[in-house]
């Protein structure tokens, strides 16, 4: 099968969670819909391929469909390259719905400190890290989002939850991703220069930029200011009762799950929000017969 042919090549250079997230898209939706297919079939079924992709947007958001088409279409560029068939059948298909794009959620420096108070009472190892951290044992991405992210950013009532304590939302739909949106824009805001912006992300500039632009002292400074204003900034924000709960290294932080213990916070979390994504690498994993 070329797909898994594909996938043997190119997923020793992939990340494990990139290899892991190509896998899932294969095995519940790329094969199911085509391993019956030969190649030469897809490549002559314009129709059949707009029809998939109909359906799976009836089913997932605009952002799902298009990383598994994504991936389909990588896969049947790899198989023009192999001389497996003469053009990709995909190109030129548009891949988004017409509707009205969302715009992502931005929070707000004082919301970051928020939830990662609310992370670290949840028992995860946050101290230094908000939005974007180590944990000792790596976490699935369904299990991260729904034991600890999503009751951090929505809170919860007393209607949906076994708690006596109800937690007021801090940024309801708020998600992961939008934590690296948020902190570039707070760059943005604060002036810093694309190319520093950039590469805080871990990105490249586009263009001639990329070639000509470059990051000096003076822009690491800047930004580190601009972060230092911003966390000052949320510490303010905070109400008193907030700020003595996040406290100095004498006093204690005792999370609500109840099942870690007492902590200690040796320093406040950090209200960067800052994530450590690797960018995704062009190619992709395997497909079809």
């Amino acid at each position: 099968m070329f797909a898994e042919e594909f996938m043997d090549a190119v997923g020793p250079r992939l990340e494990p969670t990139t290899s892991a997230k190509y896998r899932s898209f294969l095995d519940n939706h790329l094969l199911p819909q085509w391993s019956s297919w030969p190649l030469a079939g897809i490549f002559n079924s314009y129709v059949e391929i707009e029809k998939w992709l109909s359906e799976l947007y009836e089913d997932y958001a605009d952002s799902s469909v298009a990383s598994i088409f994504s991936l389909f279409s990588t896969i049947l560029g790899a198989a023009v390259k192999a001389r497996k068939i003469p053009a990709n059948p995909c190109a030129g298909i548009r891949v988004t719905s017409g509707e009205f794009e969302v715009e992502n959620l931005v929070a707000t420096p004082v919301q970051a400190l928020r939830a990662s108070m609310r992370l670290y009472e949840s028992g995860l190892e946050l101290a230094g890290f908000v939005l974007g951290f180590r944990a000792v044992q790596p976490l699935r991405r369904s299990n991260f989002r729904n034991r600890y992210w999503r009751p951090v950013w929505d809170g919860s009532d007393a209607e949906h939850t076994r708690s006596a304590e109800v937690v007021q939302p801090i940024l309801p739909t708020f998600t992961f991703h939008e934590g690296r949106h948020s902190h570039s824009t707070w760059l943005a805001e604060d002036g810093i220069p694309e190319v520093a912006r950039r590469a805080r992300l871990g990105q490249k500039m586009k263009g001639i930029a990329r070639v000509y632009d470059h990051v000096t002292p003076l822009m690491r400074r800047q930004i580190l200011q601009a972060l230092e204003t911003r966390w000052i900034g949320s510490l303010v924000a905070l109400t008193p009762s907030e700020r003595t709960k996040l406290g100095s290294g004498s006093r204690t932080y005792t999370p609500r799950s109840g099942t870690c213990g007492s902590r200690r916070l040796r320093r406040p979390p950090d209200a960067v929000l800052r994530t450590t994504e690797a960018p995704p690498l062009q190619g992709g994993a395997g497909l079809l017969t």
